[in-house]
Formats: C-alpha cells, structure tokens, sequence
C-alpha cells in the first residue's frame, strides 16, 4: 500500500499481546471489544470509505504500552447497547501486521485535535491520530478495499457480513461470555469486596471524594479463552490490574473467595492489619450491595467528568448527565432488591465510613435520595472535592525533593477542598520519603 491509500487520521489502540497474537494466528483479521463508544472511529471509517481510502490502526500491547508492535486496517465499527444501558464497540481489523524492530513508540504519535504527542501515561481505550510516517517503512500487502459491484452498475454494501465478522468463524478467537449483574453482584458479596491481585478495597464508599478503584469482575480462565460467565470462573479485581492482566490468564490471584491464597501466603507471609480488618468486616456483605457501589461510582465518575477533559482536549463522551442517569438506575435496582431481600442496614452492619468527613455524608445521601435531581445535586457538590483531591496525589508524583514535598503539605492543608483522607495520606507519604 502507498501512503495515499491511507487516511491522514488513524487509530491508536491498545489490546494485549496474546489477543494480538490470536488475531495474526487467524490470518490478521478479527474482531475485539471495548467497553466505549468508539465514536469518531466509526465517522472516520464511514469518511474514509466514501473517499476510497483505508484507516490505519496502530496497536501497543496493554502490557507494555510504550511501543507499537502491530498495526493493520479498520474494517468495521459496530456500537451495541446491552440489556443494562451499557454501551460498548466490538471493532473488525484486517492485515495485522508486526512492526519491525526498532519498533516505534507511541510518543512518536501525533494527536490529531490538540497537535501535541501522545503522552507516555495515556491509557484510554483509543484517540485518533495523525497517521504516522513510519508506517511508509513497514512493509505490508495490503491492498485498497473493492465495492461489489451488483447488477445495474450501484454498488453493493461494503459492511462485513455474519460470516466474516463472527468471532465463532474466526480461528483462534471465541466469542465473550459476559457475566450478569446478578453475576456480578454475588462474586462481590462473595469475594468481600476486595482486589483479588491486590488486596486493595473495593468497597467506594469508604474513599469519599478520593481517587478510588472501581470494581470489576473478571474472568479467571479468559472470556476470549472460551471462560465461561459463571460464579466459579468469577473473581473481584480493581479496573488497573484487570487493564492490565487483560485476558493474559497468567497473573497470580493472592486472594480467592474471600481469602488469601497459597501464592498471598508463600510470597508476603504475614496479611497486613488493614487487610485483614477489610475481610472480617466485609464477611457480611449482601448481593444488593454491589448494586449500591456501583450507584457510588456513577455518581464519583460524574463528579470527575465535570472537571476534566481526555487527553486530547474534548469532553468525554460520558459526560455527568450519563453518568448521573446510570447512578439512579443503580440506585433504583438496588432499592427493589433491599426491599424484596432486605439485609440489615449498612450501619449495622459496619459499611459506613468510620469517622466519616464531608465528602462521604455527600455519598451517604445516596441511601435516601429518590429523584435524579438529587443525585445531580450530590455530583456537582462533590465535583470540586474530587478535582483538588485528585491533584494533590498527582502533584506529590512529582516532587523531587524534600523543599517541594513539605510546601506541597502547607498546600494541600490550606485546600478546604482536598479532603481529610488525602491530607492524612500526603502527610503520612511526605514524611517517611522526606523524614
């Protein structure tokens, strides 16, 4: 292919390398899904395709994200809305190739809205680009799309058909069995709400407006692996170790039902206190409690969008109102279910924050509210706690020294807005890097 077959915009994407490598076993064609709307993927392509012309995408692996190590040509982009509202984009590529060493890196990329770099920290499921010189120097036998042509001379539908994009008529790749919210909600209760890589607490609550992990179930034997959706093949993890393990099947789980396991035991030896506090008090845990963390996350991850921006300067394409209507219909499933099997409240069961601040009174109003206007009211009071209380743990990543970490601490004690949790923990982190 000549560089005049390309769009002067492509795709940048990350996906781990063994679904890569399932993609090139398949011949270099296939298909993935993210949980995003992949909305200006979709306009580029449709553009792309009336004026003749292939969209390049560019791959880094999610393991390792720094450099590039595939790329090929989007051939479809299929939006879909499950049963619960939530959306997400199962993407067809075709001609995976491997870059040739060296292999480029992603700072190489040129974000198409902003002109700038791809930063070394993005991590979002995609962002549009200036496609790439180096892609000149790859070699590939790519060759420019052909419409069928029908009888008349009009031409025929360029989308893929079933037997083209389905995963089943694939080699090496497998449809995803996802789980249910049911599903989801008993491997929480069971799991008691903690990271099964990590130990890190997934119960939201607790971190009011701080930076918080939201929760994900993930498949111990990989959905793309043929895992099946089932309770037994179900594990709570955080949403960082699940990005990052991202179907590799090979990381080890140090805690399993609720319990460290053989490799916590062999490799750390001693369970933490806070740990081991975690697991007694969330032994009581009840299934309708998910429903309610993920109310909390919805309506934190509206107070979030509220402030901020992607990295390539636009809005994000779940804005507050999103998120906010998907917190109420948590909210709603929730209340159904505590009424139809009621456990005993969150108080007595030792679920509220101990010593609870500002910010988690504004979360705990959620157990009361009734009409999406309030939860509304929760975000936008909470939004101005979340942006101070993210940018105090972002700048303490970046002192260098003593000087610079003990202004940052008069700083972040003089912000009304940075909430007590993050003060204790810049504080606590100042003094034993800094003495």
């Amino acid at each position: 292919m000549n560089r005049l077959d390309y769009t002067p915009e492509s795709v940048y994407t990350i996906l781990h390398s063994r679904d890569l490598a399932d993609l090139c076993r398949a011949g270099g064609s296939g298909n993935f899904t993210e949980g995003k709307k992949w909305i200006r993927a979709k306009s580029l392509l449709e553009d792309a395709r009336k004026a003749g012309q292939l969209v390049p995408v560019i791959f880094a692996p999610g393991e390792f994200i720094r450099e590039l190590t595939h790329f090929g040509i989007l051939e479809n982009v299929k939006i879909s809305q499950n049963k619960e509202g939530e959306w997400s984009t199962t993407i067809s590529v075709r001609d995976l190739t491997k870059t040739r060493p060296p292999r480029p890196t992603k700072m190489q990329l040129v974000v198409s809205s902003t002109g700038r770099t791809l930063p070394a920290s993005h991590i979002r499921p995609y962002v549009i680009v200036q496609t790439p010189i180096f892609l000149d120097k790859q070699k590939t036998k790519t060759k420019p799309p052909i419409a069928p042509v029908t009888r008349g001379g009009a031409k025929a539908p360029t989308e893929p058909g079933p037997a083209r994009s389905a995963a089943k008529d694939r080699p090496g790749l497998t449809r995803r069995e996802e789980f249910t919210n049911r599903q989801k909600a008993d491997i929480f209760a069971r799991d008691r709400a903690i990271c099964c890589f990590s130990g890190k607490s997934l119960w939201i609550l607790d971190y009011g407006a701080a930076p918080s992990s939201d929760n994900w179930v993930d498949h111990i034997v990989a959905a793309t692996k043929g895992g099946r959706a089932e309770l037994e093949n179900g594990t709570c993890a955080s949403w960082l170790y699940n990005w990052l393990k991202r179907d590799s099947g090979g990381a080890p789980y140090l805690f399993r039902k609720g319990r460290p396991t053989d490799d916590f035991f062999t490799f750390h030896e001693i369970l933490p206190d806070h740990i081991a506090k975690h697991l007694r008090r969330f032994a009581s845990l009840h299934y309708s409690d998910w429903f309610f963390n993920r109310a909390v996350h919805r309506v934190k991850a509206a107070a979030a969008v509220a402030t901020e921006t992607r990295v390539d300067g636009t809005p994000f394409t779940r804005g507050p109102d999103y998120c906010c209507r998907a917190a109420m219909k948590y909210l709603l499933e929730w209340r159904q279910i505590v009424e139809r099997d009621p456990p005993a409240d969150f108080e007595s069961r030792g679920l509220l924050p101990p010593n609870p601040s500002a910010d988690h009174e504004l979360l705990i109003k959620l157990t009361t509210v009734t009409e999406l206007k309030e939860v509304v009211r929760i975000a936008s009071t909470l939004a101005p706690f979340s942006a101070a209380s993210w940018r105090a743990m972002v700048d303490l990543s970046f002192v260098e020294n003593a000087s610079q970490a003990f202004d940052l601490v008069k700083r972040v004690d003089a912000d009304r807005y940075v909430v007590p949790r993050i003060k204790r923990a810049v504080r606590h982190n100042v003094e034993v890097l800094y003495g």
